[in-house]
């Protein structure tokens, strides 16, 4: 049972950001966020479901989940940083401008995904 961070699409059209742990019954969730699209090719993590107390993990049957999918180096380096409070720098930025500026690797001129609250 090999836990992962994976993004989860449930059945109800909810797209999640979490560690996966695969069960007998379906899947083990810790550390869940929800994928909201904030505009033009941009994403946010938001908190899922804040009214329940999720801090042990949640258990989600097979039958709810469409499919779930490897997560981009970035988002998954975002994904880190929101929940253990550890920034790590992106390892393709070759300059303290480039880190300073917020920006992807080099050449590409996309500014890095960021958790919006």
């Amino acid at each position: 049972m090999k836990q992962d961070i994976r993004i989860v699409r449930l059945t109800t059209g909810e797209e999640l950001i979490s560690k996966v742990t695969d069960t007998d019954a379906g899947y083990f969730l810790e550390d869940v966020y929800i994928l909201i699209p904030v505009g033009q090719g941009k994403i946010a993590f938001g908190q899922w479901m804040p009214y329940a107390d999720l801090k042990d993990g949640i258990k989600i049957k097979e039958d709810n989940v469409m499919f779930i999918i490897k997560v981009v180096e970035e988002m998954k380096r975002q994904y880190i940083e929101a929940v253990s409070g550890i920034v790590s720098p992106n390892s393709k930025l070759t300059s303290a401008a480039d880190i300073a500026a917020g920006m992807g690797p080099i050449g590409e001129g996309v500014p890095d995904l960021r958790l919006t609250t």
